[in-house]
């Protein structure tokens, strides 16, 4: 849960549970642990959710969570839990699998290095301005002969 306020009043967590219930009401599966979680899913060491990594491993189990944001928040943690082979459902989006959330996190890296590539370009030509206004302001005569 997000607040202390929530974490005391059950509502946020009654919420997840339904949620987690109504999706395994009458599917072939049955379930093997429950593990209830009152940590912020911004941290990645929670003591619960090790726990319930551990069982679902040792049963071959998936995960299964109300929310994807409930899991963690951080996007290089959820990668790498299923780097590990980790599998989870979130109730919030069950078609979500390995392959459409390995998907977006590589558009969100190649959008980040895409920016991150313009954004060193800006940065070139900026301080280039820069060197040529100061040479300018020393003195130094800019531009030469045209090569044609």
């Amino acid at each position: 849960m997000s607040t202390d306020k929530q974490r005391h009043s059950w509502l946020g967590l009654e919420a997840q549970r339904a949620a987690v219930t109504n999706y395994l009401n009458g599917g072939p599966w049955r379930l093997v642990a429950e593990h209830t979680e009152v940590e912020s899913g911004k941290r990645n060491t929670r003591p619960e959710l090790q726990k319930a990594l551990a069982a679902c491993g040792k049963q071959k189990g998936k995960r299964i969570i109300a929310k994807l944001d409930r899991l963690s928040r951080n996007l290089a943690f959820i990668a790498a839990l299923m780097d590990a082979g980790v599998e989870f459902i979130a109730v919030d989006n069950p078609h979500a699998n390995r392959l459409t959330l390995q998907c977006t996190i590589d558009v969100i890296r190649d959008t980040m290095r895409a920016y991150g590539g313009a954004h060193e370009r800006e940065a070139i030509s900026e301080r280039t301005r820069a060197a040529l206004a100061a040479a300018k302001g020393r003195g130094k005569k800019l531009g030469g002969a045209a090569i044609g």
